[in-house]
């Protein structure tokens, strides 16, 4: 399935043809809502050599912990951003753009009330 949903992402961040872009958009909303979300996305960052599939994984993981809808609990969001983070301290050759996106997404969903960014605690 990684292979899919990387084949997926290279059809809609490259592909010139809209109609291939759209028909990947829909797919990738649907993975982003189905019940198996969290597995999926932690088998893409462990397995997917796509930057593109990597950056699906993060920040559908971030919009997951920041999702008022979901059925986490605190701890189980708080595992969630940690796991993020901590892929983002191991991967020192991820692509700029992924590195950037987690940064921002963690950032944003940051308490406001502490004085470090969720990245300054490594």
């Amino acid at each position: 399935e990684v292979i899919q949903i990387e084949l997926l992402c290279k059809q809609l961040y490259e592909s010139q043809d809209q109609s291939i872009r759209d028909q990947a958009e829909i797919a990738v909303v649907r993975f982003q809502e189905s019940p198996d979300t969290l597995s999926k996305c932690q088998a893409l960052l462990e397995r997917s050599s796509s930057s593109y599939s990597q950056l699906l994984a993060a920040t559908t993981l971030s919009k997951l912990i920041s999702r008022s809808t979901t059925s986490f609990t605190v701890q189980q969001r708080l595992d969630i951003r940690n796991y993020v983070l901590n892929y983002l301290a191991t991967r020192p050759k991820l692509a700029h753009f992924v590195v950037q996106c987690i940064v921002s997404e963690n950032s944003e969903n940051a308490p406001r009330t502490s004085r470090f960014t969720p990245v300054e605690g490594f």
